[in-house]
């Protein structure tokens, strides 16, 4: 018979994901939100009249806006979709696709309380889908960008502050 060993092997429990899946998640989530404004920009810089006349159907804008936004929009868009893949300027990327996500939602919500029956204008004419649809995309898109932040700001918590700024003490 053998004898029972004093002390029974220590079995490492992992916590949390592998770390591989640490660096490939984050990335694809920012492939996913960058690839997505650039999309969707690229699409509507094509036709920016299609896409002033979708802008007009929410009844929010002013006339007078309704071609500067249309035109300006789907840039910015591109630049953020560009910033987030490339990871470049990415804070700022961060918080200008967050902002313009926010006032997506805010335009969708409210043509829905309002009852408008209008498609929603994500995509130019090129994807054309309700109100609804939209609303529910654009809350899985801020879900990731929610958890793009918080990656973003728990990384910049590890690294000491003197790091950061570059100066000591």
């Amino acid at each position: 018979m053998e004898a029972i060993p004093a002390e029974l092997p220590v079995i490492k429990s992992r916590t949390g994901p592998p770390a591989w899946l640490k660096r490939i998640f984050p990335l694809l989530l920012r492939l996913v939100l960058g690839g997505v404004f650039l999309f969707a920009g690229i699409l509507k810089a094509i036709d920016p009249g299609a896409f002033a006349q979708d802008l007009r159907r929410f009844y929010i804008l002013p006339e007078e806006l309704l071609s500067i936004t249309a035109a300006y929009v789907p840039y910015l868009e591109i630049i953020v979709g560009v910033a987030l893949i490339l990871r470049i300027f990415y804070g700022s990327a961060l918080l200008l696709s967050g902002g313009l996500l926010i006032t997506f939602g805010i335009f969708l919500a409210s043509a829905i309380w309002r009852g408008l029956d209008i498609t929603c204008g994500c995509f130019g004419k090129a994807l054309t889908s309700p109100a609804t649809t939209g609303m529910v995309r654009d809350a899985i898109l801020l879900l990731i960008w929610v958890f793009l932040v918080w990656m973003q700001t728990r990384h910049e918590t590890k690294e000491p502050r003197a790091a950061v700024i570059g100066t000591q003490g």
